[in-house]
């Protein structure tokens, strides 16, 4: 199985250090741009179905994407950004600042009401295995819109990269990159989202 991950394309809200999580948010102008620039570079690829989170944000990406494809688009939960609880809505440096308060690994942080890093991956790795071990998906190329975290967490697993290392990085918006998912071991074969070099992992 084949993956091409994308992060939406930026939001108004991203602009302003808002965070969002399992609210909607916005596509600026310069996130519709984005996102048709990378539906653009996208289009020579056979994609056999698109995966999105359900909220606007990525759903309007992933559909710039399928203007250029014969594919379904299956909206899910599973692909949601992390649920930033009592933060969502406020800014960045709140979510810092909680942070750098925090006893031991930050992974495991929940902001009240919401879901630490850990809690997301779980949710993700979850979806992605039921996705790999159904047999209609096999030698199928599947691209999944989502947001800055779960991009990080899908990166972290099929490339050779601790989470807690890939959560230091910064994911472009509208950014994408490829993972060959095989038996033996996984790669990610192009990197156009992080600026890595090619990850392997066996």
């Amino acid at each position: 199985m084949r993956l091409i991950v994308v992060r939406h394309g930026e939001t108004k809200e991203n602009s302003k250090k808002i965070l969002m999580g399992h609210r909607h948010g916005t596509l600026s102008r310069k996130g519709v741009r984005q996102a048709r620039e990378t539906s653009l570079r996208l289009s020579h690829e056979k994609i056999d179905i698109i995966f999105s989170s359900d909220l606007r944000r990525a759903k309007l990406t992933a559909k710039e994407i399928a203007r250029y494809h014969n594919a379904p688009i299956v909206y899910t939960k599973h692909l949601r950004e992390q649920n930033y609880g009592v933060l969502q809505g406020h800014h960045l440096p709140e979510l810092l600042a909680e942070l750098a308060r925090v006893r031991g690994p930050k992974l495991n942080y929940r902001p009240d009401g919401g879901e630490s890093i850990r809690d997301v991956r779980k949710r993700v790795v979850r979806f992605l295995d039921q996705l790999s071990t159904k047999r209609k998906y096999r030698n199928k190329t599947l691209l999944l819109s989502s947001h800055s975290g779960v991009a990080s967490i899908i990166f972290s697993r099929y490339g050779n990269t601790p989470l807690s290392e890939v959560m230091k990085m910064k994911p472009r918006n509208a950014g994408f990159f490829t993972a060959q998912i095989r038996r033996n071991g996984s790669i990610i074969t192009q990197d156009k989202m992080f600026g890595t070099s090619e990850k392997t992992n066996k």
